[in-house]
């Protein structure tokens, strides 16, 4: 238990400086919260397990991340990309209200 807590705080902080900003990274908010813009919003998915030989041998934790911003020339979803390199990919991108969301699958 203590490990995939001290992982994901680890994700936090890497989220955090792709940001730059500590109080707009949420991990998995309320519904009703306030959130300010641009933000990242990350929350656990199902995981990625690989099987051979009658057994999992390969396992990695998925988190869906969304990148949240008004300003349509950030392209906040391009510095998490490059961040994680091949552990990242873009699963869909939608405008809402005025605000762009980047909704990414990492592995981690």
């Amino acid at each position: 238990m203590m490990k995939n807590l001290t992982k994901r705080l680890a994700l936090h902080k890497e989220l955090v400086s792709i940001l730059g900003n500590d109080k707009q990274v949420y991990y998995s908010p309320p519904d009703g919260s306030s959130i300010k813009y641009p933000c990242i919003i990350y929350k656990r998915r199902r995981d990625l397990d690989e099987y051979a030989n009658n057994g999992r041998y390969l396992g990695f934790k998925a988190y869906q991340i969304t990148c949240i911003y008004q300003d349509p020339d950030l392209e906040l979803e391009a510095d998490v990309l490059e961040h994680f390199k091949n552990k990242c990919s873009i699963e869909n991108f939608n405008t809402y209200d005025g605000l762009n969301q980047a909704h990414l699958l990492l592995y981690y």
